[in-house]
């Protein structure tokens, strides 16, 4: 029967960790946004993504598709349905929209016949899932208020009333009224939702952890992604055990944490180009405004760069040292030197993740101010 130490065993199972960690990395979500020029497409994706991946324009209006990318989401803005240049009844398959994974079809007003022939296509003919979102919602309850002194729920009902009569025969179970301004109010956390819950499997990690973090439930549900991370990485350091040249397994310690911390500052919405972007949408004279943005400058500075992180590791300087004695020992030292390297990367994953939560939830309670 083979040692628990068995080199071969701890090979194969630092494969299996590592097969994962591949396959996270690299499972890419397709997704199509089509709308008319105005009707919100890039703001609504750089809101989704929690990031601005697309450039915004009043003016430009898209002819061939195009992709923005965000961690393993593509954005695919389409150009439109119904014109001479992309007639309805060969757009499906000149786009080869079969290969998406899901659909986002866009309005700030409403959808039009060539609208109705597309989500029939993809949601009922390709069986895609497909979502209906009227964008600009909060200039919609401003205008309904101002020009006939409407409510919200009014303003609501007969919006989603329009777009449903605009569809049919084949109006869809459920209309999203968002606003890129106030991403964490109407409908967008639930439109994002949706859709990471129109996913499967690795497809639907991926996308849990790109997303951007608009609600209380987003967080939860991106720690349960950011600690299996934390796992694999710390079951690849301990594997690191079987290294025999001394001090190299402390470079490979730090360059799996530095790659480890990048993947949970992104999974939060935290990195500086995320971090830029949520900012923008906090109201400067907020009471805890300016606290919210230094908790991410001192994440930055914490878990931002391997110099930064190599300081980190100085806390744990007695652990390495045990690390590197032990794995030199036979059979038991091995095993010794295993534990203390899942345990340094793990504390300091645990570590990370707690900081990141923290400063997400502090982002999100400025928004709501």
């Amino acid at each position: 029967m083979p040692s628990v130490a068995d080199p071969a065993l701890i090979e194969q199972l630092a494969r299996k960790l590592f097969a994962a960690r591949l396959e996270f990395e690299n499972t890419r979500v397709k997704c199509g946004i089509t709308g008319i020029s105005g009707s919100g497409k890039s703001s609504l994706i750089n809101a989704i993504a929690g990031e601005k991946i697309a450039q915004v324009s009043v003016v430009e209006e898209t002819t061939e598709p195009q992709e923005h990318h965000h961690g393993g989401m593509v954005f695919v803005d389409l150009p439109g349905c119904g014109t001479a240049r992309w007639p309805q009844d060969t757009y499906v398959k000149r786009l080869d929209l079969q290969s998406y994974d899901c659909f986002i079809l866009v309005t700030a007003q409403r959808f039009y016949e060539p609208d109705a022939h597309l989500y029939h296509e993809l949601a009922h003919r390709l069986q895609k899932p497909c979502f209906i979102v009227r964008n600009q919602f909060d200039l919609a309850i401003q205008q309904g208020r101002r020009d006939n002194d409407l409510s919200e729920e009014e303003v609501r009902r007969l919006i989603v009333e329009n777009i449903r009569h605009n569809l049919e025969p084949h109006a869809p179970p459920k209309v999203y009224l968002t606003s890129a301004h106030y991403p964490q109010k109407y409908d967008l956390p639930r439109l994002i939702s949706d859709i990471v819950e129109s996913q499967h499997g690795s497809k639907q990690t991926r996308m849990m952890a790109d997303v951007a973090v608009w609600s209380e439930e987003m967080l939860v549900k991106k720690r349960a992604i950011a600690e299996r991370l934390v796992g694999i990485y710390a079951g690849l350091s301990a594997a690191n055990a079987l290294n025999p040249i001394p001090g190299l397994d402390v470079s490979l310690d730090l360059g799996m944490l530095v790659r480890l911390s990048d993947a949970v500052l992104h999974i939060y919405g935290l990195t500086q180009k995320q971090a830029a972007f949520t900012e923008k949408l906090i109201d400067a004279s907020a009471p805890h405004a300016q606290a919210a943005k230094m908790l991410v400058t001192k994440l930055a500075t914490q878990y931002g760069a391997e110099k930064a992180i190599s300081l980190l590791l100085v806390r744990f300087g007695s652990s390495i040292a045990v690390k590197e004695t032990a794995k030199w020992a036979p059979f038991v030292g091995t095993l010794v030197a295993g534990a203390v390297g899942f345990r340094l990367t793990y504390s300091f994953g645990e570590k990370l993740i707690s900081d990141c939560e923290n400063s997400a939830r502090q982002f999100l309670r400025e928004l709501e101010t």
